[in-house]
């Protein structure tokens, strides 16, 4: 992964490195190969960004959907946290570094007539998965900029989410639209609500 997105002769230059980002993550269970995974994320001095999931699997969970065991398999989400791609550990293979379905992905999304499919896009491959919409808001809760105002909370750069979330936990207005809860500004000093069910 390290060599693809730091390896210019290899893969990405620092334009696409602008457009797109990598992240690994270790299993909650795994913690004391934490060391290990940050070196194999790294080319010539450079790290890729490294995370170690909560006790409760939160991070994982809200990506992989729930999957019993996610375990190197690997995904592409958008900067809205929707998922564009999930890759399950048959297909995420990168043995090969010239030529594997991970590095085909990520020219593909980074080439300059590429539509995301999460905007509607209906020509997105059948591999291209879809996530329901509570998965949807939960991994953009997930992103860092909106983690707090899910009532996340930021530990070691992971966003740590309550097991159930609810309308009142959505403390911007489009969050709590995108939860689809009805959202009231704050009026007269008092502060704004989201209420309602929503998709919860």
């Amino acid at each position: 992964m390290a060599d693809l997105y730091y390896n210019p002769a290899r893969g990405l230059n620092d334009n696409d490195r602008s457009k797109i980002q990598f992240v690994l993550i270790n299993d909650d269970g795994a913690a004391r190969d934490f060391d290990r995974l940050k070196q194999s994320g790294q080319y010539q001095g450079k790290y890729l960004p490294a995370y170690n999931d909560d006790s409760q699997s939160n991070l994982m969970d809200n990506i992989s959907g729930g999957k019993d065991w996610p375990k190197d398999d690997m995904a592409i989400l958008d900067k809205e946290g929707r998922m564009i791609q999930y890759f399950e550990s048959s297909q995420s293979n990168m043995g090969n570094r010239n030529s594997n379905k991970i590095k085909a992905a990520v020219e593909r999304v980074l080439s300059d007539d590429y539509k995301n499919p999460c905007e509607g896009d209906s020509s997105a491959s059948e591999s291209e998965e879809e996530m329901s919409p509570l998965d949807e808001l939960k991994a953009t809760c997930m992103l860092e900029d909106n983690c707090s105002d899910c009532k996340g909370k930021l530990k070691k750069g992971a966003c740590k989410l309550k097991k159930k979330l609810k309308c009142k936990f959505m403390g911007t207005e489009d969050l709590c639209k995108k939860a689809k809860c009805q959202y009231k500004p704050g009026k007269k000093g008092k502060k704004a609500k989201c209420k309602g069910k929503g998709i919860f």
